[in-house]
């Protein structure tokens, strides 16, 4: 089958990026693909962190055809006749933010006038963007109106998605792990890697932006220190004012139990920070769903997540983790204490051994195509 891939893929780095590289890996074994990248993502004036790229060359990534600027609209019909010219069976792209809604609506429309029998599926990360947009409802309408079927990578982006076109033909398909960062290491030679001599970690991993809510994890460490003896590591970008965090954290009793680590983390160092981490909390005060979660999966480290969005999908409540109200720093606290208190940890890793199956690429792919096959 020929398949034209559109969104972000290396040299970008990010959660996407990664995405779209492992959903390559695994269609690229039985068919013809393209695969449409941007020769500029976001422009440099809106991007809150230190850089959009990859620091380590890997030429073996390089497989995308760089092609669609974000705010120049000639490369967009540039694109849209390289799709053309391919002449896919279906045409795929990735919506995560209302930025990109209105130029793949553009080029999605310039195919389907050139290639009728071409059809679209768009694999939703999110609906509606963590910072809504002026008119972005109508943005959104306007790219998904024509768009044939939709992936939702979480259950929760139904009810959003029917807000905004009527019968849509979608399917929930789990995300799958992030099996990409290698396998995990020793716990204790992870900890020696990185300086830790506590006997308890606690891991928060990810970029660091407002709807996450570390705050409220910040606030919870002394009441867990109370009881135990953790380290806790915020490890991560911060795309936020970094200062009122550190002021944060200097105002509990026992800041020197906190390493905050504000850098983006290369996919060659995440086993250590999982492989060392006990368990990983989500204190989210909005989501969708993760992509943090199936990268601690991967490495069967068991979760801490807010009631938001879609995690609770994922993470089953006493079974691979806990779930807590957000905005609640006395439950992450109780939830972080209950952990270490009833020794869940070896409890948890094997349920999530056990149910790892339903996170493989070859699941996800395999719902992508019978999405296919109902759109033909």
């Amino acid at each position: 089958m020929k398949i034209a891939l559109v969104g972000p893929f290396y040299p970008y780095r990010g959660g996407i990026s990664s995405f779209n590289r492992m959903l390559y890996r695994s269609l690229v074994k039985e068919n013809s693909l393209l695969v449409v990248n941007f020769s500029r993502l976001y422009p440099g004036i809106v991007f809150p962190g230190r850089t959009q790229y990859e620091e380590h060359i890997r030429s073996s990534e390089d497989i995308s055809i760089r092609l669609i600027d974000s705010i120049n609209p000639l490369t967009w019909y540039q694109a849209a006749k390289v799709i053309v010219d391919f002449d896919p069976e279906v045409l795929i792209f990735h919506h995560w933010h209302v930025f990109f809604a209105f130029q793949y609506g553009i080029i999605l429309r310039f195919v389907k006038k050139k290639r009728k029998s071409c059809r679209t599926i768009v694999i939703c990360h999110n609906i509606f963007p963590h910072e809504r947009m002026p008119f972005g409802d109508s943005i959104l309408k306007y790219f998904f109106r024509v768009s044939d079927g939709f992936i939702l990578l979480a259950g929760k982006l139904e009810k959003d998605l029917r807000n905004l076109i009527k019968e849509p033909l979608c399917r929930v398909s789990p995300h799958p792990l992030y099996s990409q960062f290698g396998s995990k290491i020793n716990k204790q030679k992870a900890r020696e890697r990185l300086g830790i001599k506590e006997k308890r970690v606690v891991l928060y991993f990810g970029l660091v932006r407002k709807y996450k809510g570390i705050e409220h994890l910040i606030k919870a460490v002394d009441k867990v220190l109370e009881k135990f003896d953790v380290r806790f590591l915020i490890v991560g970008e911060f795309y936020v004012k970094k200062k009122e965090y550190l002021e944060l954290v200097n105002s509990i009793r026992r800041f020197h139990k906190v390493t905050i680590v504000d850098r983006y983390i290369p996919d060659e160092e995440v086993s250590t920070y999982f492989s060392a981490a006990d368990v990983v909390v989500l204190p989210y005060v909005s989501a969708t769903q993760s992509g943090i979660v199936k990268i601690a999966y991967h490495f069967e480290v068991p979760c801490i997540v807010t009631n938001v969005g879609g995690l609770k999908e994922d993470v089953k409540d006493g079974e691979t983790g806990f779930v807590v109200e957000p905005g609640s720093e006395l439950s992450l606290a109780e939830a972080i204490v209950k952990y270490f208190k009833d020794d869940c940890e070896r409890k948890f890793r094997e349920n999530i051994k056990a149910t790892k199956s339903k996170y493989s690429w070859e699941r996800f792919v395999s719902d992508l195509m019978e999405l296919y096959r109902e759109l033909k």
